[in-house]
């Protein structure tokens, strides 16, 4: 999504408007919900949230992606942030600590944070993996609860990064 600024958050209000009409029951957001990694562009993520969902059920199936951890970092996005008014002081990531649960929990509201999460929306499970995690940690975690998933029923695994060798192209291809 890449939201910057509060006039950036429009087309997602449009696209949240849509999927409201539509009766989704969950909206899945693979990571980048902003592009600078601010919370001052998080916050704006979430009143569009509240503006569109606002008192309804739907749920939050959110992961991080890498700009949401540092976007603020990237070439010049420095000077994109200040021309907005907002600084390096203000994004959501501290430099060697990579845990955003807390900013997260704080302004999306949500139950919990963790570096793979479970969330089940009407009946189905959808496995949330965040940025920095490697494909190591997210096989060691599988190891250790797959045995939750067996039973029929189909589950989902969102994460920014597509799995190692499930794309044709770049580093992820193979």
């Amino acid at each position: 999504l890449h939201l910057t600024t509060k006039a950036s958050a429009e087309i997602v209000r449009r696209a949240f408007a849509y999927m409201k009409d539509c009766g989704v029951a969950a909206v899945l957001v693979p990571g980048d919900l902003t592009d600078y990694g601010t919370k001052t562009s998080l916050r704006y993520f979430r009143e569009t949230w509240d503006e569109v969902f606002g008192g309804t059920e739907v749920a939050k199936v959110f992961c991080t992606g890498n700009h949401d951890y540092d976007g603020w970092g990237y070439g010049d996005m420095a000077a994109d942030m200040r021309a907005v008014g907002q600084t390096a002081a203000d994004h959501m990531n501290n430099p060697g600590n990579p845990d955003l649960g807390p900013v997260w929990q704080e302004i999306l509201g949500t139950p919990s944070f963790a570096p793979v999460h479970v969330e089940t929306v009407g009946g189905y499970d959808f496995v949330t993996v965040e940025y920095h995690l490697t494909n190591g940690t997210v096989k060691a975690w599988m190891e250790e609860n797959g045995t939750r998933f067996r039973g029929g029923k189909p589950f989902f695994v969102l994460q920014h990064n597509p799995v190692r060798h499930t794309t044709r192209d770049g580093p992820y291809g193979g």
